[in-house]
């Protein structure tokens, strides 16, 4: 029997010790052969003896800072090294709770692509009833009321819709806009229709909605089943059904939700039942949400009536509020199917009444619950935590997942609760949970699950990091046939989290983002025909490349000659490849730049910059991780090997790095609107630092150095490293002109001069300006004096750690070198300095682009920077 596969693509947890088998949390006592067990085959076979015995628990304490722990596969060429790993304990006491998301899948030839056994009488009992078609998963987007509650108008409306596009929510599914209570006058008009209150919404519902849907985006609204509405400020709907939904299909609404307050006290199955024809008749397609609270047990009758139905009163922005909610809407589990959904009310995340860590949790259990997910925070000024946490696509896949079966509490008691639902494809989701007060020991049987007591699982590739606090390590691992009673466990950390990772060089480990760009999918029998694309893909591109006139550049290998420029074949293909496939976002940032000219510097500085307040503990990150690790480039690190990774699942604000000419870039970098940040520098110090890169590169091949006369003449003729250097930085310097609130240009000498200056400038142009209290605590001058080159060459991961780049393997060391400015003094003849300076003059005349000269005083061996601006 081919064995299962296991997917534990998140976990809020305090402390990733691994696991396999069957599910477990913490060390201590477990029921017969369930708890989680990871183990790698030590033999050939697939069999138990391919396993030593051994317990490999897996802790979660109280609500806590958290990791993030993903298994995922990598291409079939990892099975053959046999990784292996455990995962060490690297957290601290733990204060919060935490919550463990799992994704076990199970083998096709087992479930022949159907619900596994467990789950069957779920899946049999969902049967249709109201067939408009609409909410064949749980809608998803963002509602008013939690935060504003009457406090509305249409241009808080229309920002909210722009807010979802640029933070990238919107591509991720939240595409409905709701209005809710308060946003009508008090009266109707002379016909008896509803009328938007003229102060707030002047322009008409009917214009709101063109607006919203000119984003790609649907819109929702608010009416009531009683004589008035909640607020008291707006007629109800009561008596007035069919004229009300023909008002809300003429305007262009896509959703309404109809509350139950002030009410004559009739049956509310009678009240909704009205509005619910009213809208079938209306001759639009309207999502019908049922806001009666929970009160007559609605998910009991409202299948034929509406497409939601609140399971619960309201929730507020607690944890107690939360739980009981999740607890609440837990009861009537059975009930839910596609086009009808259990609502447990709208989304508390980001409001700031409970932690990140609890948020997390509350996120999670609504999506397993297959509950609506309609954000209820400010979208416009949404903290990165919560955008982090609103973003996880992982997550949000098993909401929208297709077979549409409510996750339900399938163990509890103490406070160490299990919850577990079935997915399309024959895979369960689970959730571990734990609600007390203490650390606890939380199993769950196969049977809890849903899986037969001999299921076997696979999990090929595993990840554990950290993604708050003071640690954050990754590892991988093929871990395969993990059985109810054995497995095994090898370091792949120190206890202290030091990756000893076999063969390191197959890895791109971008840690702070949480994420393995090169194994983000599972590898089923239907990807192979898309790998098999993506071989070609490169090898069409390398015999494109092959083909192109190459040059001697001082380097191991030739360079050649590629739409106007010259790099070295892997970075040519990578670009052809990023060219096809990259699909930037408007919440994309890219860091720009021609070899040696400061990118180490700026990757650090931006990333920095970003990550502060995000829940990323930046200083850690680059204190672990090469900044070149943090901001992978596209065309050296991303697409490689012939790999195309799916970056989709990637967060907001997805960071990425890139060498490449500007007129060469893939095209959704400048469609998307995503910002870039390019950093220049002087010709004669951008040269002389090359020159010493590449030389180091050489003396490590046994070569002898390259002679500075061939390189400065090869400089002088355009052939370099993505040069000709001039091409390179006024492409970029004219796209900063003509898109300067997209396009950062950055001068590494000016950097220099005033780094703190500079540092603001590039926070006010990311969108992240550092505030006053930033600023009186030392934050900025915290983050210059972490990025500075003398402070980041001499941490230990720069000093003897290496970066994988695909085709080799770089020592960190060699990033690092001088980082001054005039250093081409002390090598540059007066001659080559005076060509350089005469050739730069040239190029950039007209340009507007600032030149630097550097002169020697004739009494002291400092220079002077002059700065001369070319008339435009």
């Amino acid at each position: 029997m081919r064995p299962c596969r296991m997917k534990v693509f998140d976990v809020w947890s305090e402390e990733c010790h691994g696991a396999g088998g069957s599910v477990q949390a913490s060390n201590g006592v477990t029921r017969r052969g369930v708890y989680l067990k990871i183990g790698s085959a030590r033999g050939t076979g697939a069999g138990v003896s391919g396993f030593h015995s051994s317990p490999f628990p897996l802790s979660l304490p109280l609500r806590t800072n958290t990791y993030r722990f993903w298994i995922n596969t990598i291409y079939n060429w990892v099975c053959g090294f046999g990784w292996e790993m455990r995962m060490a304990r690297v957290g601290g006491e733990a204060t919060m709770t935490s919550l463990l998301l799992l994704l076990l899948l199970l083998p096709t030839a087992a479930t022949g692509g159907r619900v596994t056994k467990g789950w069957e009488a779920a899946v049999e009992t969902r049967r249709s009833a109201l067939d408009n078609g609409l909410g064949t998963t749980p809608p998803m987007g963002w509602n008013s009321w939690n935060h504003f509650h009457c406090d509305i108008n249409e241009q808080l409306i229309r920002e909210t819709a722009d807010a979802l596009v640029s933070t990238g929510l919107a591509e991720l599914g939240y595409h409905y806009v709701n209005i809710d209570d308060c946003w009508g006058e008090n009266y109707r008009d002379s016909q008896g229709n509803l009328v938007a209150k003229q102060s707030t919404f002047s322009s008409g519902i009917n214009s709101l909605a063109d607006y919203v849907h000119g984003k790609g985006l649907k819109l929702g609204i608010y009416s009531d089943a009683g004589t008035q509405t909640c607020s008291k400020t707006m007629p109800g709907s009561l008596g007035y059904e069919d004229q009300d939904a023909q008002t809300f299909a003429s305007w262009g609404v896509d959703y309404l939700k109809y509350d139950n307050c002030n009410n004559p006290g009739t049956s509310p199955r009678e009240r909704y039942s009205k509005m619910s024809s009213a809208l079938q008749n209306s001759g639009r397609d309207i999502f019908f949400s049922l806001c009666e609270w929970g009160v007559d047990d609605p998910a009991t009758w409202a299948s034929s009536i509406g497409n939601s139905w609140r399971t619960t009163g309201d929730i507020f922005d607690s944890w107690d509020s939360m739980t009981s909610r999740a607890d609440e809407n837990d009861k009537w589990a059975s009930y839910a199917k596609p086009g009808r959904w259990n609502d447990p009310d709208m989304l508390e995340v980001g409001n700031g009444g409970m932690t990140t860590e609890e948020y997390r949790s509350h996120f999670s259990i609504w999506a397993l619950a297959k509950a609506p997910l309609l954000i209820g925070c400010d979208v416009r000024c949404i903290s990165e935590d919560a955008l982090e946490i609103l973003s996880n696509s992982e997550v949000i896949a098993v909401n929208q997942d297709s077979l549409g079966v409510q996750g339900k509490k399938v163990v509890w008691g103490g406070g160490a609760e299990v919850w577990a639902g079935p997915l399309d494809g024959g895979r369960v989701a689970v959730v571990l949970w734990n609600r007390g007060s203490s650390p606890a020991t939380i199993t769950a049987e196969w049977s809890d699950i849903g899986l037969s007591s001999s299921t076997v699982v696979n999990a090929p590739f595993g990840y554990c990091v950290r993604s708050r606090g003071a640690d954050c390590y990754g590892g991988f691992s093929r871990l395969q046939d993990v059985r109810p009673d054995a497995a095994v466990g090898r370091s792949a950390f120190t206890e202290h989290g030091e990756r000893v990772i076999a063969d390191p060089k197959r890895v791109l480990n971008t840690l702070m983002q949480c994420f393995f760009y090169m194994g983000s999918k599972m590898i089923e029998e239907e990807e192979k025909e898309e790998e098999e694309v993506h071989r070609r893909t490169y090898q069409h591109f390398t015999q494109l490349v092959s083909a192109l006139p190459s040059v001697e550049a001082g380097i191991i290998n030739p360079i050649h000659c590629y739409n106007g420029w010259y790099g070295f074949p892997m970075a040519i293909i990578g670009t052809m490849v990023a060219q096809k496939y990259f699909k930037a976002r408007p919440s994309d940032v890219l860091v720009a730049s021609i070899p040696k000219s400061g990118t180490t510097w700026m990757k650090a500085l931006v990333f920095s910059t970003i990550r502060r307040g995000s829940g990323v503990d930046y200083r850690h990150a680059l204190e672990t991780c090469n900044p070149h690790e943090c901001i992978p480039f596209l065309e050296l690190q991303i697409y490689t090997n012939n790999r195309v990774p799916d970056l989709s699942k990637l967060p907001p604000p997805r960071l990425f790095s890139t060498h490449i000419p500007f007129h060469s870039l893939p095209a959704s970098v400048v469609d998307s609107g995503c910002r870039v940040v390019y950093v220049g520098r002087n010709p004669k110090d951008h040269f002389i630092s090359l020159w010493h890169f590449n030389n180091r590169f050489r003396t490590k091949a046994n070569l002898e150095p390259w002679p500075l006369e061939k390189a400065f003449d090869n400089f002088c003729k355009g052939i370099s490293f993505f040069g000709p250097f001039w091409d390179h930085v006024l492409g970029y310097w004219k796209a900063h002109l003509e898109r300067p609130k997209k396009i950062l240009f950055l001068k590494y000498e000016e950097l220099l001069q005033d780094a703190v200056g500079q540092l603001k400038r590039l926070a006010e142009f990311l969108g992240c300006p550092f505030s006053e209290d930033e600023e009186k605590e030392g934050v900025i001058d915290g983050i210059v004096r972490l990025c500075a080159m003398e402070s980041l060459s001499n941490l230990k991961v720069n000093r003897s750690g290496t970066t994988d780049f695909g085709h080799r393997t770089a020592d960190n060391s060699i990033f690092f070198r001088r980082g001054v400015v005039g250093d081409w003094l002390n090598h540059l003849t007066p001659e080559m300095a005076d060509r350089l300076q005469k050739m730069t003059e040239e190029k950039f005349a007209g340009s507007g682009l600032i030149r630097f000269c550097f002169f020697i005083s004739s009494k002291t061996t400092h220079f002077f920077i002059v700065l001369l601006h070319a008339a435009i």
